[in-house]
């Protein structure tokens, strides 16, 4: 006996938001997060259902609707620009397929400090605690925040969050190498003398 499906209706694509979506499946460059958008896309556009294109592609159903969703509320906005135009570039009307297939923002905290500020926290942290008027032979985390505060670099921060900052930073060469150790809310900090401080 044959289950009765629900046939899905194909959604809507242009000719030319066709090509740039087959293009963007076939070119090296593009996310890869985006290829697999795009396939799905093709797909529906085809008139495939949401059981077919799991099967072929092993996403499952929800992320499908996702994206056909997505697809369907742009729509209307991507044959407007797509409408406006010259014939022969198809450039900003790509750039608009691809921010309709980019990963939304994500919800949650922003980042708190800039990489500018973070630069400074870092760079004061390999500098001498008696250069900033600090008499300590090391920098403690609670010191570096009020320093960091005094000397503007940020308007509030906490013990924790230099501690974040100092544990989370990449060591991009040797010059740069910093090794922070924390014991007892302190920090023993060493740094190659190369940019100031042993």
């Amino acid at each position: 006996m044959k289950r009765n499906r629900r046939s899905v209706k194909a959604i809507k694509v242009t000719e030319k938001q066709k090509v740039i979506l087959s293009q963007m499946t076939k070119e090296h460059k593009t996310e890869q997060q985006l290829v697999k958008r795009a396939n799905i896309l093709l797909l529906a556009s085809e008139g495939i259902s949401n059981a077919e294109i799991k099967r072929r592609l092993g996403f499952s159903i929800n992320t499908i609707k996702t994206w056909r969703s997505r697809w369907e509320s742009n729509y209307k906005i991507l044959v407007e620009i797509e409408s406006e135009l010259a014939l022969d570039t198809l450039k900003s009307l790509r750039n608009s397929i691809k921010e309709v297939l980019s990963d939304k923002p994500r919800s949650g905290k922003p980042k708190k400090f800039s990489f500018t500020q973070e630069q400074q926290i870092m760079s004061l942290a390999c500098d001498k605690p008696e250069h900033h008027g600090v008499m300590m032979t090391t920098w403690s985390q609670e010191m570096l925040a009020e320093v960091a505060q005094t000397e503007g670099f940020v308007e509030s921060i906490s013990r924790a969050q230099i501690g974040r900052i100092l544990k989370n930073k990449p060591v991009t060469t040797a010059k740069e190498r910093i090794l922070v150790v924390s014991e007892n809310n302190g920090l023993d900090i060493i740094c190659s003398s190369s940019i100031g401080c042993l």
